[in-house]
């Protein structure tokens, strides 16, 4: 074996002891004990056949957490075999989403760096063609459509051993064509009533039973949640520490809205946030659910929303969580909330809300002549639809602050632009001749580039070189530079990720002058090749990552000058002296 293959070896070891890490699953759990029990003997993992066991049941009723429980108990039997795979519902929403899905299943069941799926029917043949050599354990949370099933486990038979678990609010999509194995439906009901309180009582004194001047009101608020874990949680976490009309108030609050309305009662803890809390509520339900937190925090201070505490109030009140790799969890039932209350704002003019998430209505509001004040935020899809903004579009969002664009560009003169965009994810544009002039993006904070072809000497790559607000620049599989482009402006720039960009060669001396930096990724890029002395003069930076760039010829001398680094990783590098 070759230093390189040993090194290899141990990289892919490495990797597998981090990706075993458990699910974080809440602090409190109440009531679970003779549940796991009965799912995992109805699992029975020593059994040579293929099992698919569906937890159904309404939302908010518990479904993900013990989904969770369950995965971090039977995670051992499978090895590294193994992949737990959130919010299908909502990441199916695009066939690059279904895609997506695909490629992140895969490298958790198998620990290897995919390359991109080419499309669909090229990611379910590489599924049926792995999961039929090896037992693996397999959960699908909030799955709606049997073909999501279909297309994430592939049409090629299990191995015998593996386990399927899917979490679903709709037992009917349990009709897979073609599933080999047993079918096992598992319904979660209500919590009992001492259960139920026993997990408000946890929420909202830190005990396991109330004070006795509290029994009485305690059982009758627990009463009004219908026993559904999450109205639980987030009730108790809203009367913590509050004074006795506090909690009759809301007590009146919840007994005046029917059981079945369990996003009524939700809106009661979003009414007790502040406006900058409820904006970056509203943000997360909308753009940022399983999405970095480093991004959306980037953007809210820069807006003044004041992200630390809004952060940690929102969590203190169960209204979010932060999980695995610090990116943002939020129930499905508070997203759906969330987007409730938006479309609220005004049920019939799309102008007159503040966000706007799916491609339709993306696509027809910026070609509406209008001006609309009132729009934050647009996410455009999709590849179905391409877009062509010009400066006349633009200019009609004059407080238009986050823009992801998937399948659009931007065309003709931008001399008159003066824009608010703090937030900017650009993918997969349509063309790769890009015919817009003088569009900078001065106010940019976070910008993402991803699936963009542009080469070294596009004007697409103006929108940021003047961008001297910028904290964050991610390029990600940009197949078409070599260099980067001249930064050297972006002077408060804290981090910068390459990643994926095979044809990128070096990182001219410019790099040098972008002291601000914290962290600095370039990854699989797999013709790197040189990295300027002036590297040396990044005194800031904490984190520098050059993992699996296989042509890096040799570290300058200059990185001992890196005082504050705390963090070097050079995995799967071809350096000759490491």
């Amino acid at each position: 074996m070759t230093a390189k293959q040993r090194l290899e070896s141990v990289v892919e070891k490495v990797l597998e002891k981090l990706e075993t890490r458990q699910k974080l699953v809440p602090e409190h759990l109440v009531g679970l004990d003779d549940r796991v029990k009965h799912l995992t003997e109805l699992l029975d993992v020593n059994y040579r056949d293929v099992r698919l066991i569906a937890i159904y049941g309404m939302g908010g009723i518990g479904k993900t957490t013990i989904a969770k429980v369950i995965f971090n108990h039977l995670s051992f039997h499978f090895g590294k075999c193994r992949s737990f795979l959130e919010d299908v519902r909502e990441s199916s929403s695009t066939k690059e989403g279904i895609v997506e899905l695909r490629r992140n299943y895969y490298r958790r069941c198998w620990f290897r760096i995919v390359e991109q799926f080419k499309d669909s029917e090229h990611g379910m043949q590489r599924i049926g063609d792995t999961l039929s050599t090896k037992k693996v354990l397999v959960v699908l949370d909030d799955v709606d459509n049997r073909e999501h099933i279909k297309k994430l486990i592939g049409h090629s038979l299990l191995h015998l051993g593996s386990r399927i678990i899917i979490t679903t609010r709709n037992i009917a999509i349990l009709q897979v064509e073609g599933f080999k194995g047993k079918i096992l439906p598992f319904e979660m009901l209500k919590m009992d009533d001492g259960l139920a309180l026993q997990l408000f009582c946890r929420h909202a004194f830190g005990r396991d039973i109330p004070p006795d001047d509290y029994q009485e009101i305690s059982s009758e608020i627990v009463s009004s949640t219908g026993g559904l874990p999450l109205a639980i949680e987030v009730t108790g976490s809203l009367l913590r520490r509050r004074d006795e009309a506090f909690w009759k108030e809301t007590f009146v609050r919840l007994r005046n809205v029917p059981e079945e309305g369990i996003l009524k009662k939700l809106r009661i803890s979003y009414d007790d946030l502040d406006v900058y809390q409820q904006q970056i509520f509203l943000d997360i339900a909308c753009f940022f659910f399983n999405k970095s937190k480093i991004d959306a925090i980037y953007m809210w201070t820069d807006c003044q929303f004041y992200p630390e505490r809004g952060i940690e109030v929102l969590t203190n009140k169960c209204l979010i969580k932060i999980f695995d790799n610090d990116k943002f969890w939020m129930h499905d039932q508070l997203i759906d909330m969330g987007r409730q209350i938006v479309r609220q704002e005004n049920p019939s003019n799309l102008g007159k809300r503040s966000r706007l998430w799916t491609a339709n209505e993306v696509l027809e509001i910026i070609k509406i002549e209008e001006r609309k004040d009132k729009v934050q935020a647009l996410q455009k899809n999709g590849r179905d639809h391409s877009i062509e903004i010009t400066n006349e579009d633009f200019e009609r969002f004059p407080n238009l602050r986050l823009l992801e664009l998937q399948h659009g560009t931007f065309a003709r003169d931008f001399k008159r632009c003066h824009s608010n965009l703090r937030w900017f994810l650009w993918s997969f544009p349509p063309e790769k001749d890009f015919r817009a002039d003088n569009l900078y993006l001065d106010r940019l904070v976070v910008c993402n580039f991803h699936c963009i072809d542009f080469e070294d000497d596009s004007k697409a790559w103006d929108l940021i070189k003047r961008a001297r607000a910028l904290k964050l620049l991610s390029i990600t599989w940009c197949l078409g530079i070599t260099t980067v482009p001249d930064i050297s402006r972006c002077l408060n720039l804290e981090r910068l990720t390459l990643e994926g960009c095979f044809g990128l060669k070096r990182i001219e001396s410019f790099i040098g002058n972008l002291q601000s930096l914290i962290e600095l990724k370039i990854e699989q890029c797999e013709h790197f090749m040189d990295l300027p002395e002036e590297i040396g003069n990044l005194v800031k930076l904490q984190h520098f990552s050059l993992s699996r760039c296989n042509k890096l010829r040799e570290l300058p001398c200059s990185i001992g000058n890196l005082t504050s680094l705390a963090e070097l990783n050079l995995s799967v590098c071809a350096l000759p002296n490491f």
